[in-house]
């Protein structure tokens, strides 16, 4: 069972370790999608753990944690290549990052930690939405470069 999980996850590995695995390789988009999507899926568990820690009421902390499970099981469908994961994971990227984006610039005058906190979080987001939307060679890869 490991050795199938060693396989399954070698090629991301290798490209994230900086070994050269082949002359001509370069990294795919689908390395970058993964390491964009289990970002997004640590940065949702940190924002977990940072509204636990300035939750103003148990139902708002309710609906953060439920929002947050829904993002990281969306993610992680991505990373085991589920079928339309990447869609239903991109969609929610895309609806997060338009929730978010339009009240970032009024959140500066509150405090400078939460608008951080999103920035990072839509930022991410953007990246992943970036690659997952990359248009593919003409040999079916797609690029790692914009």
């Amino acid at each position: 069972m490991f050795r199938q999980a060693e396989n399954d996850f070698g090629p991301l590995i290798q490209a994230t370790s900086g070994n050269v695995v082949h002359d001509d390789v370069q990294p795919t988009a689908g390395h970058a999608l993964m390491i964009a999507t289990l970002l997004i899926c640590w940065w949702s568990l940190v924002e977990t753990a940072l509204d636990f820690v300035t939750g103003n009421g148990n139902r708002d902390f309710a609906s953060a944690i439920a929002a947050n499970l829904i993002v990281v099981i969306a993610g992680l469908a991505v990373v085991m290549n589920v079928r339309f994961a990447r869609e239903i994971f991109a969609f929610l990227c895309g609806v997060s990052i338009l929730a978010l984006g339009s009240r970032l610039p009024l959140a500066f005058g509150d405090s400078l930690w939460m608008p951080l906190i999103s920035l990072v979080d839509c930022g991410s987001k953007l990246v992943f939405l970036a690659f997952a939307c990359a248009p593919p060679h003409e040999n079916g890869t797609r690029a790692a470069s914009l």
